[in-house]
């Protein structure tokens, strides 16, 4: 597998980060893993472009995750008419998500949608299994938003790896964790600052004692916790007591994992 983080940030309007947005290759499938402000840009500084992509993965429907999927579907209608391909993607999330979607697609569809440019949209359930060629993806509802969820990757050599989008701290996401190669996990905002739909170092650390992930990948920052140095923290605590390796994405940071 390897991962690309296209977008680290948040809504909020930030020099070094975009919004949430991230490229899982795995075995040659490349999957789009939400699609924030700024994630058809970002993906022009990467070896990929729009028609590389197979699967989009949509964790839920807040503007900072999919202000740019039918942007990305405009973008891709040029290039396959440029080039005169075909191109399909295939999108999935939860009912309610694929709702939200849906209407947002009855407007723009008359610019992105063609014989040669083609999507559709797949719904995902809580506690889904499916099996691809390359992979397997289970799902799990988070605490954030109707309809948001988690995805589970595992590649055929039975590497895992985990986005929980957006969520606070519940049994679902310490489910979906427990002994995971890999765990991208927000950390929007510090301690001082708790919200139960998002999660703060304190709740990343009761998490990883709880799931004892290998890896942990952290990202979804607003600017009031990069302000502070409670993410270095938690990083060097999580690595001394537990030998959990925690990783601090910044844009356009590019991970083998193995």
């Amino acid at each position: 597998m390897n991962l690309i983080i296209l977008g680290s940030g948040t809504s909020v309007p930030s020099k070094k980060r975009k919004s949430s947005s991230y490229l899982l290759e795995i075995d040659g499938v490349v999957n789009l893993i939400d699609c924030g402000p700024g994630a058809l840009h970002q993906l022009a500084h990467t070896q990929y472009t729009t028609k590389d992509i197979s699967n989009i993965f949509i964790s839920h429907t807040h503007l900072d995750h999919i202000s740019d999927l039918f942007t990305i579907f405009f973008a891709n209608r040029y290039y396959v008419q440029k080039n005169s391909i075909c191109n399909s993607f295939m999108v999935y999330s939860s009912k309610e998500n694929i709702n939200v979607l849906k209407n947002i697609d009855k407007i723009h569809r008359y610019l992105t949608y063609d014989d040669n440019n083609k999507y559709e949209f797949i719904e995902l359930n809580n506690g889904d299994s499916i099996e691809y060629e390359q992979f397997k993806l289970f799902t799990l509802s988070t605490i954030h938003s109707k309809g948001s969820l988690m995805f589970k990757f595992v590649d055929r050599k039975n590497l895992s790896f985990v986005y929980a989008g957006d969520t606070g701290l519940c049994e679902n996401l310490c489910e979906i964790s427990f002994n995971v190669d890999y765990l991208l996990i927000e950390c929007s905002l510090p301690d001082s600052i708790s919200l139960e739909t998002h999660m703060t170092p304190y709740k990343v650390r009761e998490l990883a004692k709880a799931s004892k992930p290998k890896n942990i990948i952290l990202t979804h920052f607003y600017p009031e916790i990069d302000k502070t140095d409670e993410l270095f923290v938690l990083k060097d605590e999580l690595i001394k007591k537990y030998g959990i390796n925690v990783i601090i994405s910044s844009d356009l940071m590019s991970l083998e994992l193995r």
